[in-house]
C-alpha cells in the first residue's frame, strides 16, 4: 500500500469537516492506500485558538507527511489557507500532490449531503468513454493531476 497524507479543512465547522475527512479517509482506503490524517488529530484534541497550539500542530503534521509517498488534497469543501500553506511546503520538497473529489458513492455512503464534483462526473465522464486509467480517464476529461 502507498502511504498517502490526506488534506481537507479543518478549521470553521469541525463537525461537518470531520464528518467529510472520515469520508476522505475512506475514499483513500477503497482506493488501495494507506491514508494517515494529521489534520483528524487537530480536530479532535488542538485548540485552534491558541496560537502556539496551532503552529505546533502544523509542524507536527509537515514532519509526519514528509514520511508519505504523496499528498492528497480533498477539495470538496475548497482549499483553506492552512492547505495551501502544506501544498506549497510539499510542493518545495518535491512531493507528488493529488487533487481529489469524492465520488457520489462516497458521498452517499458517508451520509454527507455534497453534490458530486464537476470534475468528478467528468471523470466518470472519461472512464465511460474506454479508459480504464485513472491517470488517462482525468486527462482525457481535462482534470488535474
Amino acid at each position: 500500500m502507498r502511504r498517502v497524507a490526506i488534506k481537507s479543512p479543518y478549521s470553521g465547522n469541525k463537525e461537518k469537516n470531520l464528518q467529510y475527512l472520515n469520508a476522505c479517509i475512506k475514499d483513500a482506503l477503497y482506493r488501495g492506500e494507506a491514508p494517515f490524517a494529521t489534520d483528524k488529530m487537530s480536530l479532535d484534541i488542538a485548540n485552534e485558538e491558541d496560537p502556539y497550539e496551532n503552529r505546533t500542530w502544523q509542524e507536527a503534521a509537515l514532519d509526519w507527511e514528509a514520511l508519505a509517498d504523496y499528498i492528497v488534497v480533498y477539495m470538496d469543501l475548497g482549499i483553506t489557507p492552512e492547505m495551501s500553506t502544506s501544498v506549497k511546503y510539499h510542493q518545495s520538497r518535491g512531493t507528488q500532490i493529488l487533487y481529489r473529489t469524492l465520488s457520489a458513492d462516497i458521498l452517499f455512503r458517508c451520509g454527507l449531503d455534497l453534490p458530486a464534483s464537476e470534475e468528478y462526473l467528468q471523470q466518470e465522464m472519461a472512464f465511460v468513454l474506454g479508459s480504464t486509467h485513472e491517470e488517462d480517464a482525468r486527462q482525457a476529461a481535462g482534470a488535474s493531476p
